[in-house]
């Protein structure tokens, strides 16, 4: 059985970008997308889907609150972000309200999908500085 998928991203364009990704991968499938944190909550009550992977910047509900409601209410989903920003206190900080990876959007296309794969299987993952 497929791994269940809910990407929420904003913009629309990033969001196809890391569909295409995910779709790519023979074990994970998307079961539904959003574009803010208040439908990511909402839809990992309704969905309950394995893994939800946020950007870092939604409207109407921050990430972190609504990382922090999903992994609360929801035990079994797990949450990957995405990010821009390699600064260890915000990443820090996306760890600490209950993500279990970080990744960088640059890198998205090849740390997605181990992203997902460790989330999924109980460990930490965050995606290195390429620039390091």
């Amino acid at each position: 059985m497929a791994i269940q998928v809910v990407l929420v991203y904003k913009p629309n364009s990033t969001l196809d970008n890391l569909r295409s990704i995910v779709d790519a991968e023979r074990d994970m499938e998307v079961v539904a997308d959003a574009g803010d944190g208040r439908s990511a909550v909402h839809l990992a009550i309704e969905m309950k889907p394995e893994i939800v992977v946020m950007g870092l910047l939604l409207p109407r509900l921050n990430t972190f609150e609504a990382t922090r409601r999903i992994t609360n209410e929801h035990n079994g989903t797990r949450v990957v972000i995405i990010g821009k920003y390699t600064d260890k206190f915000i990443i820090d900080q996306v760890l600490e309200v209950g993500a279990s990876n970080y990744i960088l959007l640059e890198n998205a296309c090849k740390e997605l999908p181990k992203a997902i794969r460790t989330a999924l299987h109980g460990s930490d993952y965050v995606c290195h500085d390429p620039d390091e």
